[in-house]
C-alpha cells in the first residue's frame, strides 16, 4: 500500500514537472520562430524618410508659391506664371506620391501586426489552457500527507533533498507560469493599442492625400487657364524669346572672352619668364634683351597651380554634393534643349539651370575657389566665374557683385545681389559649370540634391 502511495505521487510530481518545463520552452520556441520570421520581412523605405520627403516636399511647395505670389504683382500674364504652375504641380505629385507610399507601409505594418496578434492571442489562449490543467492536476494531488510521504519514503537524505526540490520547482513554475501569461496579455494589449493608432493614422493620411488631389485639380486648371492666356500672346513671347537668346549669346561671348583673357595673362607671364636674362648666361645687349633662339610656345590653355590641381580634384570628388548657389529655390529651367511650354514647335537650349528665388536673395559660390572673371552684361546684369581647378561655375543675371577678379572665394560665401526683373517680377539666377576645354556641364547633376 505505501510503495503504491509513493509511486503515484512521484508518478504526479515528474507530471508536474514535465508540463512546467515543456510549456515555456515550447513557447521560447514559437516565440524564437516569430521574431526570425519578422527579422527577414525586407523594409523599401522607413517611414521617418517618407515624412521627411513630405516635409521638405512640403517646403518646396510653399516656397513656389512665394515665387508664384511675386510674379502675378505683375497683373499680365506672363510665361513665368506658367512655368511656377508647372513645377508647382510637378511638387503636388510628387507629394501625393509619397503620401501614397506613407499609407502603402502602413497597410503592411497594419497587415503584420494583426496576423502577429491572432498569433499571440491563440499561444495565450493555450498557455491559460495549459496553466488551468497545471493547477487542476495539482489541486487533485494537494494532499499534504501524500507530499510528506513522498519526502520521508526517500531512501535516504540525499533521495529525500532532491523530492524536495522538485516539490519547489513545481510550485515556482506555476507561479513563473501565471507571470507569463500577465505579461503576453499586456504584450497584447500594446500590439492592439499600436494597431488602432496605425489605422488612425492611415485614416488620416488618406484625407490628406484627398484633399491634396483636390488641390492639384484647382491647381491644373489655373495652369490650364494660364496656358490659353499665353497662346493669345504669341508675338510677345516671341519677343521675350530672342531677348532670351540674345542674353544668352552675350553671356557664351562674355564667357569665352573672359577666359581667353585668363590664358593671354599666362602667355604674358611665360613669356616675360622665358626673356629674363639667367645667372651665367648671355648678357643683353645695347639694343634691349636677347630674346632665346627657340622661344617657348605659350598655354593654349590655363596651367593651374598644384593647390589650384588640388582643389579642382576635391570639388569633382564632390559631384552631386555641392552647395546650392543660392540658399533656397527651385529649378525652373533645366540643362538642355527642350521644347517651349507654349510655342509649338519652338525649342530652347539652356547651357546652365534657371533658379527661381525670392526677391533680395544673395547669390552664393558652390565651392571654395578663385574669381577669374568679372562682366556686366547689358541687359542681364552682372556675370562672375569662379575657377575651381580645371572647373568654372558661372553666376549671372547678378543686380550686384559682391567679389573681384583675384579674390580667394569660401564655399557658401555671398558673391551678388540676384536681380530681379521689374517687368515680369521673376527673380532667377542663371548658373552654369564648364570644364576646362570648353565643356558645359549639368549643374544639376553636381548640387546637392
Amino acid at each position: 500500500m505505501k510503495n503504491r502511495l509513493n509511486t503515484k505521487v512521484l508518478i504526479s510530481v515528474l507530471m508536474v514537472f514535465i508540463m512546467a518545463i515543456a510549456v515555456p520552452v515550447a513557447y521560447a520556441q514559437k516565440d524564437k520562430k516569430k521574431t526570425t520570421k519578422t527579422k527577414t520581412k525586407p523594409k523599401k523605405e522607413s517611414k521617418a524618410d517618407l515624412e521627411a520627403k513630405k516635409t521638405n516636399l512640403q517646403a518646396d511647395i510653399d516656397q513656389t508659391n512665394k515665387l508664384l505670389a511675386e510674379t502675378r504683382r505683375n497683373k499680365t500674364l506672363s510665361l513665368s506664371q506658367l512655368v511656377a504652375l508647372n513645377k508647382k504641380i510637378e511638387q503636388r505629385e510628387e507629394l501625393i506620391a509619397a503620401i501614397n507610399e506613407e499609407i502603402a507601409v502602413l497597410d503592411e505594418q497594419i497587415e503584420v501586426k494583426q496576423d502577429e496578434i491572432v498569433v499571440e492571442d491563440s499561444a495565450l489562449a493555450k498557455m491559460k489552457r495549459d496553466y488551468a490543467s497545471m493547477i487542476v492536476f495539482a489541486y487533485r494531488n494537494r494532499n499534504a500527507y501524500s507530499n510528506v510521504m513522498f519526502l520521508f519514503s526517500a531512501a535516504g537524505f540525499n533521495q529525500a533533498f532532491l523530492r524536495m526540490k522538485y516539490l519547489q520547482m513545481i510550485s515556482a513554475s506555476r507561479r513563473l507560469q501565471g507571470v507569463k501569461i500577465v505579461q503576453k496579455q499586456q504584450e497584447l494589449n500594446d500590439q492592439l493599442v499600436s494597431l488602432e493608432q496605425d489605422k488612425a493614422e492611415k485614416k488620416s493620411l488618406l484625407g490628406n492625400e484627398e484633399t491634396e488631389q483636390q488641390t492639384l485639380a484647382k491647381e491644373k486648371d489655373d495652369k490650364d487657364a494660364t496656358f490659353r492666356g499665353l497662346q493669345t500672346k504669341e508675338a510677345t513671347l516671341k519677343a521675350d524669346l530672342a531677348k532670351k537668346n540674345t542674353q544668352k549669346a552675350n553671356t557664351d561671348s562674355a564667357i569665352a572672352k573672359l577666359l581667353r583673357e585668363e590664358i593671354a595673362k599666362q602667355v604674358a607671364a611665360a613669356n616675360a619668364a622665358a626673356t629674363q636674362p639667367k645667372s651665367g648666361g648671355t648678357p643683353p645687349t645695347k639694343g634691349g634683351t636677347t630674346p632665346p633662339a627657340n622661344p617657348p610656345a605659350g598655354p593654349t590653355k590655363v596651367t593651374l597651380t598644384p593647390a589650384g590641381k588640388k582643389n579642382g580634384e576635391t570639388f569633382a570628388a564632390n559631384q552631386g554634393s555641392l552647395a546650392w548657389p543660392v540658399e533656397r529655390g527651385t529649378i525652373v529651367s533645366k540643362f538642355g534643349k527642350h521644347p517651349h511650354p507654349v510655342l509649338k514647335g519652338v525649342t530652347t537650349q539652356n547651357n546652365g539651370i534657371d533658379i527661381s528665388v525670392t526677391s533680395g536673395t544673395m547669390a552664393r559660390s558652390v565651392w571654395a575657389g578663385e574669381c577669374t572673371g568679372l562682366t556686366n552684361i547689358p541687359g542681364s546684369g552682372w556675370l562672375v566665374i569662379i575657377r575651381h581647378g580645371e572647373y568654372l561655375t558661372v553666376y549671372s543675371q547678378l543686380e550686384e557683385a559682391n567679389v573681384k577678379v583675384g579674390d580667394q572665394v569660401k564655399e557658401k560665401q555671398n558673391i551678388g545681389k540676384v536681380a530681379t526683373d521689374q517687368q515680369e517680377g521673376t527673380t532667377e539666377l542663371h548658373f552654369e559649370v564648364w570644364k576646362s576645354g570648353g565643356i558645359k556641364l549639368d549643374p544639376e547633376a553636381w548640387i546637392a540634391k
